[in-house]
């Protein structure tokens, strides 16, 4: 079972994942939630199609989050979890309304490990962090 400190950093590393252009999830879950007449979606990396509820179907993206749900088993990997040490991993990502770009989104991870405590860590919009921290 992991740490306090290695969950903590596997929820960070799939926020910080997901809100990079490497997970290829932006500008497609963005359009989708403006399709939708959203601002935020959930996504549950631990079933097998990680698709938001209430969204259009969009291939590019249902593609992105099944590559996501799996760089997710790779972080805990990482960290020396197995995927049976967590029962839960939700990711919420929300658009600002006023919005001109689909690809800036903030990211609240919540992992829970099979004791049932939790885990979060939440990544502000991309454009709110200082300048020596984004990249």
């Amino acid at each position: 079972m992991g740490s306090l400190k290695s969950l903590q950093a596997a929820a960070h590393d799939i926020g910080h994942h997901a809100q990079s252009g490497l997970s290829y999830i932006h500008p497609h879950l963005g359009q989708a939630c403006r399709q939708a007449g959203v601002d935020q979606a959930r996504v549950d990396l631990l079933t097998d199609a990680p698709y938001p509820a209430g969204l259009p179907d969009h291939q590019p993206l249902a593609l992105a989050l099944l590559n996501l749900r799996r760089r997710f088993l790779d972080i805990l990997a990482r960290y020396q979890l197995a995927p049976d040490d967590v029962t839960g991993v939700e990711m919420q990502f929300a658009f600002k309304h006023d919005r001109h770009d689909d690809s800036l989104c903030a990211v609240r991870t919540v992992i829970t490990d099979r004791t049932g405590r939790t885990y979060e860590r939440m990544l502000p919009y991309i454009d709110e962090r200082a300048p020596e921290r984004r990249g």
